[in-house]
């Protein structure tokens, strides 16, 4: 991993076909315009803020497609279900939630966290199963 470097901005997918290829057509229809983006880093200056990445992503967006949406993938993040932009979207595309609707975030578990961490940054709470039992007529969880 670089840790001494300018920005990057590079265009990956562009959405207009050149050509008149099907294949090339069909990707263009189905998939939309794809860049990737890394902020200049320094050893000099804190860089490790999410916040900062996800103004560079609005700024660059602004210029390059101006899109409604954005999807925003951190490196060190992993997704096991396929589906879940489709189910962003759909909280996006809901007309009673979309008007106050700003933005969808699933929960990040990290691994390896102090046990002193006083932010619980490994949401025990959500994925933890929790089972609920009778006894003597009292639900217990």
């Amino acid at each position: 991993m670089r840790r001494d470097h300018s920005a990057v901005i590079e265009v990956i997918q562009e959405t207009s076909s050149e050509g008149d290829d099907a294949i090339k057509t069909n990707e263009a229809k189905n998939m939309p315009l794809l860049v990737y983006v890394s902020r200049e880093k320094r050893p000099s200056h804190p860089h490790h803020f999410k916040a900062g990445a996800l103004n560079v992503l609005l700024r660059v967006s602004g210029v390059i497609s101006n899109s409604p949406y954005i999807l925003g993938l951190d490196c060190d993040m992993y997704c096991n279900d396929a589906s879940s932009a489709w189910q962003a979207m759909c909280f996006h595309l809901d007309p009673k939630i979309s008007p106050s609707l700003a933005f969808v975030q699933f929960p990040h578990k990290f691994h390896n966290i102090s046990t002193n961490d006083i932010y619980d940054s490994q949401l025990r709470s959500i994925f933890t199963v929790r089972k609920n039992s009778r006894t003597n007529f009292t639900l217990i969880n």
